[in-house]
């Protein structure tokens, strides 16, 4: 998803852009460049893909100053080669001279931000806010280890993902584990408790997603859990955030998602007939499928869905398949970075 800052003024159009990328941490993936604005007969948004794989440009919102939606364009499905510019017409009438706009360009997969943690990431993809976060390089994660709680954020330990504004129904998900000194349990979201005890060293898979329009909601195995309002807050960034109760804690992170508008627990695949799957295989390991119903096949990719902790959300260096009802292979995508959220068309 990206940023655009548009000024217009009378007779005169001039803009400021944020050149944004969609992130990607490793493998093939579509990287989405705004190039600028012009005025041609109207005004008119460039978009490049300059990753190495197509994209599909999906949707353009258009904000005013006080991040109200004027004017927007969805289902657009320019595709976007390699290298490949996109021209976007924007309705200049719905626009006031003087104004400044916001614009943003969203492609047809839902995934912002992905990370496996196969490299360190603080301070180049997440920034430390509060606690002591670390990398384990032997087992790839990160994780932070607190015995008191600071005294800025709430007394949380917060770290960042950099560059990802919330826009939308914006989903943060990740697989965790903990160790205490004391008996621990997950017990805030919001101004919400929530109830229930979870074992030291097992992995769990947790999504949080909030809107403007519904609040927070609590997302484990793919199942929404808890929802909680809280209108005090106007929240701006996405973070991995842990509370201690008490005694010494240490959390552990991996595989971590962002997306806009996407559950990161699911790979759709339309386009589809009735009858027909989709797989995502790594080498033998066939990850998750799913038969198509309504021309869709969501492929899961929680916790409890697949073979490991380390495909939950991400599956590195995967195949996607589409098998017809006697099983043959028709179609096949790969490898590259399969990752919950994303939105494949078969035909």
């Amino acid at each position: 998803m990206l940023l655009v800052l548009v000024a217009v003024a009378a007779g005169i159009l001039v803009y400021l852009f944020v050149s944004g990328f969609r992130p990607s941490v490793s493998g093939a993936r579509p990287l989405l460049k705004v190039e600028g604005v012009s005025y041609e007969g109207g005004l008119v948004l460039y978009v490049r893909n300059i990753g190495d794989v197509r994209e599909v440009l999906d949707a353009v919102y258009v904000y005013d100053s006080s991040g109200r939606l004027v004017w927007h364009a969805g289902g657009l499905n320019l595709t976007a080669q390699p290298g490949q510019l996109v021209l976007v017409r924007l309705d200049l009438a719905s626009l006031k001279p003087g104004e400044r706009y916001t614009v943003t360009v969203a492609g047809a997969s839902g995934v912002v931000y992905y990370d496996t943690f196969d490299a360190i990431p603080l301070n180049s993809n997440l920034t430390p806010l509060s606690c002591s976060w670390q990398y384990d390089s032997t087992g790839k994660l990160v994780y932070v280890t607190a015995s008191s709680n600071p005294s800025s954020y709430g007394g949380e330990c917060i770290i960042k993902v950099n560059g990802v504004s919330v826009q939308g129904v914006v989903y943060v998900a990740a697989v965790l584990s903990y160790t205490s000194d004391s008996s621990g349990r997950f017990t805030e979201l919001g101004q919400t408790s929530v109830g229930g005890t979870v074992s030291e060293g097992t992995w769990y898979d947790l999504a949080v997603s909030y809107s403007a329009q519904s609040g927070l909601g609590l997302w484990a195995s793919g199942a929404l859990q808890l929802s909680a309002a809280d209108t005090s807050v106007a929240p701006a960034e996405v973070a991995l955030g842990v509370y201690r109760d008490k005694g010494t804690l240490t959390v552990k992170f991996d595989n971590l998602v962002v997306s806009v508008d996407a559950r990161p627990w699911l790979v759709n695949v339309t386009g589809l007939p009735d009858g027909w799957r989709a797989r995502v295989r790594v080498g033998s390991t066939v990850v998750s499928s799913a038969a198509a119903a309504g021309g869709v096949a969501s492929i899961p990719l929680w916790l409890s869905a697949v073979p490991s902790k380390d495909y939950a959300f991400i599956a590195r260096n995967a195949t996607l398949e589409v098998l017809d009802p006697s099983g043959n292979t028709v179609a096949t995508l790969g490898p590259a970075d399969i990752v919950g959220g994303d939105v494949y068309t078969y035909g």
